[in-house]
C-alpha cells in the first residue's frame, strides 16, 4: 500500500525529540499540553508504549496549530503535521517508457503541480490503528484483527483498493494518481528505476533477492527515489487513484486497459 510511517523500535520507548511531529508536543512551552492524541502518526507509538490516546484528530489539529502559532508565530498547515511526507516540486517529468512492454509507452512529458506523498509504505502498525478505530476487516493474514508483531514495520499487504482509499480518507489524505506516483518514483531525469537507469540487485525487495516476503519499510535506503521515497520499486504492489488506461498515442491493445 502507499507510503507512510517511519519504523518504531518495539523494544525501546520512542524518543520524542527525533521527529518534528513529536517535538511540538513533547518539547518547549507546549510540553505535555496535548500529548494524548489520536493523530494517525501518534497512536501506534502511544499504544506501543501504553500512553493515552484521548483526543480526536480534528481537535488535535486545532490545538497543535494554536500552540505552534503561540510559541513560534508560525502558522502550521496539516501537510506538515501529518507523518513524514515528501514535497514533490512542480514541473515536468518524463512518464512512460519506450521499450519491449508496449503498454508502458510512449514516453511523454507531463507537467504536475507540487504535491506531498508519504516517504514510506503504510505499515501494519499504522494500519492497525485504522482497523481498531473503524472496525474495518483486517487483512486475511492477520490473526483475529491483530497484525503479527514480527511484521509491525512491514508494509500492510492484501488490502483492496477500497481498503486503501478508506485508510487514506481516515488519515486525512488521498491516494496518489498514477502520474504523481510515477514522478515521485522516477524524478525528472528519465531514469528507469528509482535509483538510476540500470537494474541493480540489493536495491529493492524483488524476486532476484529470493526473500519471498515483505521487508521492513526502510530496509533499502540505496533504492530510494530521487526525492527520498522508499520502496518505489519492490516489496509489494501499490494502489493509485487512476484507472489503467493507455497513454496518449498508444494504440496497442492490452487486456487490462480500462
Amino acid at each position: 500500500m502507499q507510503h507512510a510511517s517511519a519504523e518504531i523500535d518495539s523494544q525501546k520507548r520512542a524518543d520524542p525529540f527525533t521527529r518534528d511531529e513529536c517535538r511540538y508536543c513533547h518539547k518547549g512551552p507546549q510540553k505535555h499540553q496535548i500529548d494524548d492524541t489520536k493523530g494517525p502518526w501518534c497512536v501506534p507509538c502511544h499504544t506501543q508504549h501504553n500512553v493515552g490516546t484521548t483526543l480526536g484528530l480534528k481537535t488535535y489539529f486545532k490545538q497543535l496549530k494554536r500552540l505552534r502559532s503561540e510559541t513560534t508565530g508560525e502558522a502550521l498547515t496539516e501537510s506538515f503535521i501529518l507523518q513524514k511526507m515528501i514535497l514533490i516540486p512542480a514541473g515536468e517529468f518524463f512518464m512512460g517508457e519506450d521499450g519491449t512492454k508496449k503498454s508502458l509507452g510512449p514516453r511523454h512529458a507531463v507537467y504536475l503541480d507540487d504535491f506531498y506523498i508519504d516517504q514510506f509504505h503504510v505499515t501494519n502498525l499504522y494500519y492497525q490503528t485504522f482497523v481498531n478505530e473503524t472496525q474495518r476487516l483486517a487483512p486475511p493474514h492477520w490473526n483475529a484483527q491483530q497484525h503479527p508483531r514480527e511484521i509491525a514495520n512491514h508494509p500492510v499487504a492484501f488490502v483492496s483498493w477500497h481498503d486503501a482509499d478508506a485508510y487514506c480518507t481516515w488519515a486525512g489524505k488521498r491516494l496518489p494518481t498514477e502520474t504523481e506516483w510515477e514522478k515521485a518514483a522516477r524524478g525528472t531525469d528519465g531514469r528507469m528505476f528509482p535509483w538510476g537507469k540500470k537494474h541493480l540487485q540489493n536495491h529493492a525487495n524483488i524476486y532476484q533477492e529470493k526473500i519471498k516476503d515483505t521487508t521492513v519499510v526502510n530496509q533499502y535506503p540505496q533504492g530510494k527515489s530521487p526525492y527520498g521515497l522508499y520502496d518505489m520499486a519492490g516489496n509489494l504492489f501499490q494502489w493509485t487513484s487512476s484507472w489503467f488506461l493507455p497513454y496518449p498515442g498508444n494504440k496497442v491493445p492490452h487486456p487490462n486497459f480500462g
